[in-house]
């Protein structure tokens, strides 16, 4: 539906009760009737979130954008589905507790300026697409399926990623213990990542590279590469002929 709007004009619309939509010629909000805790986006767009108080969650984009469908976002039982057309303008999604972020859109960028906070966090990306977030929990878990390009700043207790294709991943900031599974050619920077213990596993040709203080237990099955950064234990196993080395050269 196609909205002709005036100077200082706003329309409400319902549907099924969930979302609250404020249309006017200079912004466009959908105020949110109750919170979500996991966000799904499921077209090619770019969205920044933005951490906010309880039932002050909403959702804003472009002054110049006045074509809203129902399937532009919909929640239902926690969850938040953006589906907003590719050519439409950036969005800014405003959280007050955030557990989940699932990406289903390949070239989608997603982004944080401050760290999302959480006890528990699971991202999961499927396809391509930008994603940089910063974040702090005691147990998060980030699984890429494709080529996607993410930058992770962390600090986490407990550190899991697995990563099946060809994405490109860097991890910075602080884990006591990291665990890294790579199912193909893709790569995994966490040489900026300091944890006390990790384990690494690699199938196929891909690169990681890490650094632990204590101990890394490490199986590469392939031609890939496993690079200690740190000064910890390194336990081999190793089926292939990849190898299990120390610190890249600069």
């Amino acid at each position: 539906m196609k909205k002709q709007l005036h100077q200082g004009a706003w329309i409400c619309l319902f549907w099924g009760g969930f979302i609250n939509l404020l249309l006017a010629q200079n912004a466009t909000q959908a105020q949110l009737s109750e919170p979500f805790q996991t966000l799904e986006i499921n077209s090619k767009v770019v969205v920044e979130l933005v951490k906010c108080k309880p039932k002050q969650e909403r959702i804003v984009w472009g002054a110049n954008y006045t074509e809203v469908t129902p399937s532009f976002f919909q929640l239902n039982k926690g969850k938040l589905s953006i589906q907003p057309p590719s050519q439409a303008q950036p969005i800014t999604v405003y959280y007050s507790q955030l557990e989940a972020l699932i990406v289903n859109a390949t070239q989608a960028q997603v982004f944080s300026a401050k760290p999302i906070k959480n006890r528990f966090i699971n991202i999961t990306i499927n396809g391509g697409g930008s994603i940089t977030i910063p974040y702090k929990s005691s147990d998060a878990n980030i699984i890429i399926n494709g080529d996607a390009e993410a930058h992770f700043s962390l600090q986490a207790k407990q550190q899991s990623i697995t990563i099946n294709g060809s994405a490109t991943v860097v991890l910075k900031g602080k884990a006591q213990n990291q665990c890294i599974t790579l199912n193909g050619s893709g790569s995994v920077q966490a040489g900026e990542l300091k944890a006390k213990s990790g384990s690494i596993t690699l199938n196929g040709s891909g690169m990681v590279e890490v650094k632990t203080t204590q101990e890394l237990v490490a199986t590469l099955n392939g031609s890939g590469k496993i690079y200690q950064k740190g000064k910890g234990k390194t336990i081999e196993k190793l089926n292939g002929s990849g190898a299990i080395l120390g610190s890249r050269e600069p």
